[in-house]
């Protein structure tokens, strides 16, 4: 059943989350972590009703979050965006999450570069002086 009443705001939703039992019971890393993300949510949705969270405004988050940090970061904040939407979805409140079929962005990792064996000849030769 749907709730009945007016639509809560991300923002205040978002706090709801945080301080659930859920997350309490979570490690203060994730915690932190999640936090973090969820702030950058709040900061682009703020005032937002869920159900008028589109796939529109979660596009032109990933495109304004890219010119600040890396992909990889991007693609964190999904998930925490998604624990919320979830959380509202079995209150009641959603019936569909506007990240569905949201793909993740393409992240190209740097080849992990090796210590030539000469070098490595080296740095023994002079460890052991």
């Amino acid at each position: 059943m749907p709730v009945l009443g007016q639509m809560p705001k991300f923002c205040d939703y978002v706090t709801e989350c945080l301080t659930s039992s859920v997350t309490l019971n979570k490690g203060v890393e994730t915690i932190k972590t999640k936090t973090v993300h969820l702030n950058s949510w709040v900061k682009h949705l703020g005032e937002t009703r869920l159900n008028d969270i589109t796939k529109p405004m979660l596009m032109a988050f990933r495109e304004k979050r890219l010119k600040e940090v890396e992909p990889s970061t991007v693609n964190g904040a999904m998930p925490c965006l998604n624990n919320v939407l979830n959380y509202a979805r079995e209150a009641g409140y959603l019936q569909r999450l506007p990240t569905e079929n949201f793909k993740p962005l393409k992240v190209i990792k740097p080849k992990k570069r090796l210590v030539p064996v000469e070098s490595m000849k080296q740095i023994c030769d002079v460890a052991m002086e």
